[in-house]
């Protein structure tokens, strides 16, 4: 992984399927780990094309995401 992540400031959310084979959950974690001001998500039985998937979920959390309670 890039130590460059860590360099980038902005907030990051990770939406990412408990169901993926490929991109597992492991992978997710170290991921948000790299950015300093990470959330991850992790959305139930979701796989790797989380849009199709779940596309109700991914409009909620990027709103939540983009406009904070």
């Amino acid at each position: 992984m890039s130590a460059r992540l860590g360099r980038f400031t902005r907030p990051v959310l990770l939406l990412w399927g408990t169901g993926d084979r490929f991109f597992t959950l492991p992978l997710a974690r170290r991921l948000a780990a790299a950015f300093p001001d990470a959330r991850l998500v992790e959305v139930e039985g979701g796989h790797t094309f989380l849009p199709l998937d779940e596309p109700g979920r991914v409009a909620s959390e990027i709103s939540t995401f983009l406009v904070p309670a």
